[in-house]
């Protein structure tokens, strides 16, 4: 009787440490690449449309340096978005100017992930799983109602040993699933705070949002 006691708050007491350390580890990774002095990722960005029943993949950069962000996509067709700490830019055929930053989380969530304080706990419930090669799994479910049907199986994956992100996924509301994968991440690059500024042409029609 005393050893399934002793057994029973082990797990009480033990479970939610485990949790918190897990999310710690998420949370030091991430404020490691939101706070660098300058990192660059090769990526793969993979689009599956449910409903087209079609599927794209587009080769792309980012860039991070204090929550600075520039992601500027190479192939099949060159587009850029750029968040310099107060604007983002999604440029493409025309500019667009996008203002509404609470609804970053359900449209573009890689960038509110590296660009904005971390705020993880309060839009999302946690939880991880990880195998025997340091690759932990972790699942977010989205809190709040106005966010739950956006955004689903929000997954971030990451290496433990290497301390480095390998794969960002996620699906909107009518299961669209979009995925990055990192190929290649580089730190301590020099970047120029000026690389991450965009001014449209006098010509150009901007959108604002």
């Amino acid at each position: 009787m005393i050893v399934r006691l002793v057994l029973l708050c082990a797990i009480v007491f033990f479970t939610p440490l485990t949790e918190a350390k897990s999310f710690s580890t998420l949370e030091k990774l991430l404020n490691s690449y939101v706070k660098s002095n300058g990192i660059k990722i090769f990526l793969l960005k993979k689009e599956t449309q449910k409903l087209l029943g079609t599927k794209s993949a587009h080769k792309a950069y980012l860039y991070i340096k204090h929550k600075r962000i520039r992601l500027t996509y190479l192939k099949p067709a060159k587009a850029e978005i750029i968040f310099n700490k107060k604007d983002l830019w999604i440029i493409n055929k025309r500019a667009i100017k996008h203002t509404n930053k609470k609804a970053l989380w359900s449209q573009i969530p890689l960038i509110q992930l590296f660009s904005f304080n971390l705020d993880l706990k309060n839009y999302f419930f946690i939880r991880w799983s990880e195998n025997k090669f340091n690759v932990r799994v972790y699942t977010l479910k989205a809190r709040l109602p106005s966010l739950r049907n956006k955004i689903k199986d929000f997954r971030i994956i990451i290496n433990t040993k290497e301390k480095k992100i390998i794969k960002i996924s996620y699906k909107d509301d009518i299961e669209n699933l979009t995925e990055y994968q990192f190929l290649k991440t580089t730190f301590k690059q020099k970047i120029k705070d000026s690389f991450f500024n965009f001014r449209p042409k006098k010509s150009a029609k901007v959108i604002r949002l």
